[in-house]
């Protein structure tokens, strides 16, 4: 790997293989967190892999004064622009195909910020890395580059500084990493957002391949305990795999288990026993070679998988069938486009038209963020699903009569009580009929807290006070004594069958008629994007009224069950389901706007669609 007149650093296939596991380890992750949720850490394995690789060659040619600034950066410029703008493109192109505006425009931004080596800087202000919602972002793991090339803008500079005023490159080296390491594990201890994209945080793990490089070329690495080191790395790194998850506090201490792991690793040599009878396998060397491309590709590609398929976790096989045309696309990426481009000469016209292209694309990203995803794209009714808004606060009586899930149940407004003729008792879904029943029911009662059901003495996990704030309904019944309770929850995720004391408890009060309102229609994905995605594959310009795919049918049995059960306890149920599905499908709108459709997320109602169960209620 040439990189000046006389630099040259000699081929390991072992580190081929080192990056082949790291790839490996993050494209695992990826399509399956749930069997390896330690997966991440192959960015680490990576970050090391190039601090020593890089380093080497930044320290040989500045040892022998071989090394240049612009043949430097002419090097990472062909081996980091030519895959990246093939992969920048295609999200480009598909984007624009499949993406709603709100989607397409943020896309656009981590185009933009991808094209400048920002991503990492522009995913801080958004969101975690670990959030639900960092699935939808198709350019979400090009954080890394960002920190690995913020990393070589200084980096060559500083050792240059070094050398020429005589400053030991080792002592340096160690310095800031130690600097580096201290204020990641004080960042992350308080804001792991942070500590993850924050290339502060980060450089630690680059300078440890760096701090071997120097040590590496001040005086040869022992070769006596190389097959122990390279065994305890591979433990570091198994232990890592096994130990993490996205719960964990990362990278803080954690990193140390792949960061060390590696190093030890590679500071083995390619003699030892692991590094040549299993890293030196031809098959890791080959995945090696491609790990760049298929880093770039694999990611986007199960990034529109969730955001265009039926559920927003597609199948195994489909995530397999992703992983395999990621493997195929590397390959392809990386024989036909990126050694042709890397190898042979005019490398100053080939730099000059990489650089132009990847300006290019960075200005049509910036194109779509800046227009809101061009939304003139798609019909009136898709931009009226891509711009879709419901504030639920205000049409749930938000932090007053549906409290929130930190609230006391003190919080109560004295509006709540209404007349005390009917009162409205449960979590969410119960608060999300408020809009209707209040036009049919006047004088309605509503207390509800947000993930809190209506069963006596029960906790539940991650909501503040439910046990209290049920205790708090029932007194008011008791004392008004209502002539209708009605009680409805989010009965798929609770067990409902402990209503039965609510039952008795509402019967001990001499309450006149107790509705039970069963479980509503549960959308794989948000009624909106479920409706988009329909237009996305039929291109009508309305969605039909009624819809048999895309919700969870298993909605249906838990009526018939509830069905039963209330019937037993001697009360009156209304079934959700029968009102808003039948053989075609689930009621999506009652209109041809979108202000017309029937909830706004997975399961919640809108004001249209609480207005529909309201005026069926009594049947």
């Amino acid at each position: 790997m040439p990189d000046g007149p006389g630099v040259h650093v000699p081929y390991r296939a072992d580190i081929d293989g080192l990056r082949a596991l790291a790839v490996l380890f993050v494209v695992a992750y990826h399509a399956f967190p749930e069997r390896l949720p330690g997966g991440y850490i192959g960015v680490d394995v990576f970050f090391v892999i190039s601090g020593f690789l890089i380093s080497t060659i930044l320290m040989r040619g500045l040892a022998t004064a071989s090394f240049s600034i612009p043949h430097f950066y002419g090097r990472r410029i062909r081996r980091i622009f030519t895959a990246l703008i093939v992969v920048l493109a295609a999200c480009y192109g598909i984007g624009r195909l499949v993406l709603l505006p709100d989607e397409y425009s943020a896309l656009g931004k981590h185009i933009a910020g991808g094209a400048g080596f920002a991503s990492n800087l522009v995913l801080w202000g958004e969101s975690g890395y670990f959030d639900t919602s960092a699935a939808s972002k198709p350019l979400l793991h090009l954080w890394s580059l960002g920190i690995e090339e913020q990393f070589y803008i200084v980096w060559p500079f500083l050792l240059a500084w070094a050398v020429k005023r005589r400053v030991g490159i080792i002592q340096l080296t160690a310095t800031l990493l130690c600097c580096s390491f201290a204020y990641n594990v004080m960042v992350v201890s308080h804001d792991q957002v942070a500590g993850f994209y924050s290339p502060l945080t980060r450089f630690w793990e680059l300078m440890m391949g760096s701090l071997l490089a120097g040590l590496a070329l001040s005086r040869p690495l022992p070769t006596h305990a190389a097959n122990a080191r390279a065994v305890a790395g591979a433990a570091l790194l198994l232990a890592a795999l096994l130990a993490l998850d996205e719960r964990s506090r990362f990278p803080g201490w954690w990193a140390l288990l792949p960061t060390i792991g590696t190093a030890l690793i590679i500071s083995a040599g390619a003699q030892a026993w692991v590094n040549r009878a299993l890293l030196s396998n031809r098959v890791l060397v080959w995945i090696g070679l491609i790990s760049f491309p298929l880093y770039l590709w694999h990611w986007p590609l199960l990034s529109f998988l969730r955001i265009v398929g039926d559920s927003p976790q597609p199948t195994p096989n489909a995530r397999i069938a992703v992983v395999v045309v990621s493997f195929a696309l590397a390959a392809v990426t990386y024989l036909l486009i990126e050694r042709p481009i890397r190898m042979g000469g005019h490398t100053r016209t080939k730099i000059a038209t990489l650089c132009l292209l990847m300006a290019l694309l960075g200005g049509l990203g910036y194109r779509a963020y800046a227009s809101d995803g061009d939304p003139s794209r798609f019909p009136t009714f898709a931009r009226q699903l891509g711009d879709f808004k419901y504030e639920y606060k205000r049409a749930y009586r938000g932090g007053s009569c549906f409290l929130w899930s930190q609230q006391e149940e003190s919080g109560f407004d004295p509006s709540c009580r209404g007349s005390g003729k009917v009162f409205l008792w449960g979590d969410s879904h119960a608060a999300q009929l408020y809009p209707g029943l209040s036009a049919t029911k006047p004088g309605l009662a509503q207390y509800t807290k947000a993930g809190c059901p209506p069963l006596l003495d029960t906790d539940i996990d991650g909501v503040h006070h439910c046990k209290a704030a049920n205790a708090v309904a029932l007194a008011r019944i008791e004392q008004d004594r209502p002539e209708e309770v009605i009680l409805a929850g989010a009965w798929a995720v609770h067990d409902w069958r402990r209503m039965a004391a609510t039952l008795d408890a509402l019967h001990r009060a001499g309450v006149g008629r107790i509705d039970v309102v069963g479980p509503f229609p549960e959308w794989t994905r948000p009624l909106p994007r479920t409706l988009m995605n329909y237009l996305r594959r039929h291109g009508d310009a309305l969605p039909p009224q009624r819809l048999a795919l895309g919700w969870d049918h298993r909605a249906v049995q838990l009526d018939r069950e509830m069905q039963a059960f209330t019937s037993a306890h001697g009360v009156h149920y209304v079934s959700a389901m029968n009102i808003l599905c039948d053989q075609d499908g689930c009621l999506t709108r009652l209109g041809d706007d979108a202000t017309s459709l029937v909830a706004w997320d997975e399961s919640h109602l809108t004001d249209a669609g609480a207005t529909y169960i309201a005026s069926h209620f009594e049947r």
